[in-house]
């Protein structure tokens, strides 16, 4: 797989240590190439033959992810004033200074920026093997809902975390955002264009309101394969996608709202569109490059239903039929006399017009006949000052000084396997220090979710990484379950955190007996109160 780059491009042929192998894409005056580094030989990639065993396959992996990178090239634009002939070196500087700090799990790693040719100026990026969403959507027109609801919780984790750093995307559309070869979305870090003479600094154009309209439209095209475009024109998003709840309409609806201070925040509009429907990996075999296509997980074979796994907790998912058409023949099916009486209901939006309101009123009760709404889940608070002591020392903690590929699929049901799965989200959690991620497993207002917050900020503040944390949960024994509630009784052995208290250094490693109190409020299963037990 070794490709010429086209005669207009033949004088970036070799750029400082990197080779341009293929062009994978443009825009925004940029263009994309696959690159290899230079020093890891003509194409940088182990020869297929040998490989045998899977330790080969992984030694070859690790191989390719240490020597491939997504490269954007930005040529000089035509007629650019001279006051700009610095600019580049200027941009690339500023980038190589923040890169460091530009680092989560859904943004693209930054290796580099270069302006060694300042008409040449380019930016080095980790390389997403799954390729670009704005190719999935031109090929499929748009997602089925399960597959748009990991692309907005990836996306949404990675919005939340710039905002909460004072930063701006700037940029949230589909050919932004790439997915890796387990489908994990990742998005473009906020570079500007190093053109612009603003220096390289990350993250200052617009607000964050802006990115929460551009993230909405993004998510009415994945879920309608189309743009919202005006009020006025807009087709109501159940006539497009039956499986929407109200949730969904009510805060797309907002997110869109002219008014900036009227839209919630991006985690409030992530937590709602994943807490709509069990989140699934997009299959790229029919998208991706060809090139790059035989490295995608095998598709699964033809078994009675498919194994999802989450945060180390494996379920079984049987085959059902799409969901659009699944809601659709529920629809056919309940839809009664009585049901279209009481679609006349006042409903989303009073202010609006009068027939707009019915006609959306028809649909949100058909969309509910397929799926319960579940209660708009609330933003993030700001941290509250707690002595985390007070709450379970094993779950609460682990403690710092006595206080306190990635893809998302199908949630467990039943309270026993919802405590593993909602253990290894906590886990995740700390390990990746994002407060974004607790309302995965707390539930809001919780002495849960006020300790790890501040457990969070403590080990941000001061600099401590728990990158080996992990908890085990051992002799699970439901003591109580309903609908809404559950009493967990289990052991948890969690290793890997760092005792930092004074007289207590090294690797810590605890086992202890709790109680959870689970709530199921908003549809899923959450912690909402912890209590140690005896051994």
């Amino acid at each position: 797989m070794v490709e010429t780059p086209e005669a207009a491009d033949l004088a970036a042929a070799d750029l400082d240590r990197y080779r341009l192998i293929k062009k994978v894409g443009e825009g925004s005056g940029a263009s994309l190439w696959y690159a290899r580094l230079r020093e890891a030989g003509v194409d940088g990639a182990l020869p297929a033959a040998g490989i045998t065993s899977r330790n080969e396959f992984e030694r070859a992996a690790r191989h390719r992810a240490s020597t491939e990178r997504l490269i954007t090239i930005h040529p000089r634009p035509g007629g650019k004033a001279a006051a700009f002939e610095n600019a580049p070196t200027m941009w690339a500087s500023e980038v190589n200074t923040h890169r460091s700090s530009m680092r989560h799990p859904h943004i693209l790693h930054t290796y580099e920026a270069s302006a060694s040719d300042p008409i040449l100026p380019f930016l080095v990026l980790e390389f997403p093997e799954g390729g670009c969403l704005d190719r999935v959507l031109q090929s499929r027109r748009r997602l089925e809902p399960e597959e748009c609801a990991g692309v907005v919780a990836h996306v949404g984790r990675a919005l939340s975390w710039l905002h909460s750093q004072g930063l701006v995307h700037g940029g949230v559309d589909a050919s932004n955002i790439f997915l890796t070869r387990g489908a994990a979305s990742v998005v473009m870090p906020p570079w500007p264009d190093p053109w612009s003479g603003g220096g390289g600094a990350p993250g200052s154009a617009g607000t964050p309101a802006d990115d929460v309209l551009r993230f909405a439209e993004l998510t009415w095209r994945m879920l309608t394969g189309r743009s919202p475009g005006p009020w006025e024109h807009r087709i109501p998003l159940p006539m497009s996608c039956p499986s929407a709840t109200k949730n969904v309409v009510q805060v797309l609806e907002a997110a869109l709202d002219p008014d900036a201070s009227a839209r919630p925040e991006a985690q409030e509009l992530a937590l709602v569109v994943r807490g709509a429907w069990d989140a699934l990996p997009i299959d790229l075999h029919s998208t991706a490059d060809a090139d790059f296509a035989p490295r995608l997980p095998a598709r699964p074979g033809p078994s009675r239903g498919r194994s999802l796994t989450r945060g180390g907790v494996t379920v079984r998912k049987p085959d059902v039929e799409p969901t659009a058409s699944r809601g659709r023949a529920r629809v056919a099916a309940r839809l009664g006399p009585l049901s279209r009486l009481r679609c006349l209901a006042p409903l989303v939006h009073a202010a609006r017009r009068r027939w707009k309101a019915m006609v959306i009123g028809l649909l949100l009760v058909a969309a509910a006949v397929h799926g319960a709404s579940r209660p708009l889940p609330t933003s993030d608070k700001a941290p509250h000052p707690r002595d985390v002591e007070e709450v379970s020392p094993i779950f609460a903690a682990p403690t710092v000084d006595g206080g306190g590929d990635p893809t998302d699929t199908h949630e467990p049901a039943g309270a026993a396997e919802a405590v593993e799965h909602l253990i290894a989200e906590r886990d995740k959690a700390l390990r990746d220090r994002d407060p974004s991620l607790i309302g995965g497993y707390a539930l809001a207002g919780s002495d849960v979710e006020k300790a790890d917050r501040d457990c969070i900020d403590t080990l941000r503040s001061r600099s401590v990484v728990w990158g080996d944390l992990r908890t085990r949960a051992e002799d699970i024994v439901v003591e109580e379950e309903n609908d809404s509630l559950a009493r967990v009784r289990a052991k948890l052995v969690v290793s890997g955190w760092e005792k930092t208290t004074p007289g207590a250094q090294g690797a810590g490693g605890t086992t202890q007996s709790i109680r959870l109190h689970l709530d199921r409020a908003t549809g899923s299963w959450r912690i909402k109160a912890v209590e140690s037990v005896p051994n």
